[in-house]
């Protein structure tokens, strides 16, 4: 009777957790080794393309240094104007996106509309997004005139037929 009490206060389950190793079948251990095998075979592959990859820029790294070296003084002014005349046309580009977007936005605002519909009417110049703006403004109109007939239309039907009622 001593050991009675014990079992209620213990949860059964929680000691056969502790006590008894977890054991599966054969067809659940086969399946968990298949599973963990896919695993380690799409990590290792995973691992093996950034290892490539790595390799891949430590090789045109060097190449680059390589014919570095080989330059002239000329060859290598000539290499570092280039590459400050790609930046600068980065730049300008990234400038011109800036300069259209606040176009675009003043164009929005000026119609009252969202500065949020900016992605959806922006163009490469202002003529493109005027013309984005247009055809945005004719659906939002042709949407306020569907809307607007169907309106009046069932309140004709409503007063026709209180009309009707009276008569």
């Amino acid at each position: 009777m001593s050991e009675e009490p014990k079992n209620p206060e213990t949860n059964p389950e929680d000691g056969k957790q502790s006590e008894e190793p977890v054991t599966f079948t054969d067809e659940q251990q086969a399946k968990i080794d298949e599973l963990i095998g896919q695993q380690h075979a799409k990590w290792s592959k995973k691992l093996d393309q950034q290892q490539a990859d790595f390799k891949q820029q430590l090789a045109d790294a060097q190449k680059q240094a390589e014919e570095r070296a080989k330059m002239t003084a000329e060859q290598k002014a000539e290499a570092d104007r280039k590459q400050r005349e790609a930046e600068i046309a980065k730049q300008n580009k990234e400038l011109a996106t800036q300069i259209q977007e606040y176009k675009t936005k003043s164009m929005l605002l000026d119609k009252g509309i969202s500065p949020d519909m900016l992605p959806l009417v922006m163009g490469t110049d202002e003529d493109s997004t005027s013309d984005n703006l247009e055809l945005l403004q004719k659906y939002v109109d042709s949407q306020v005139q569907a809307a607007t007939e169907k309106l009046l239309t069932g309140k004709q039907a409503v007063t026709t037929g209180a009309t009707t009622l009276h008569h």
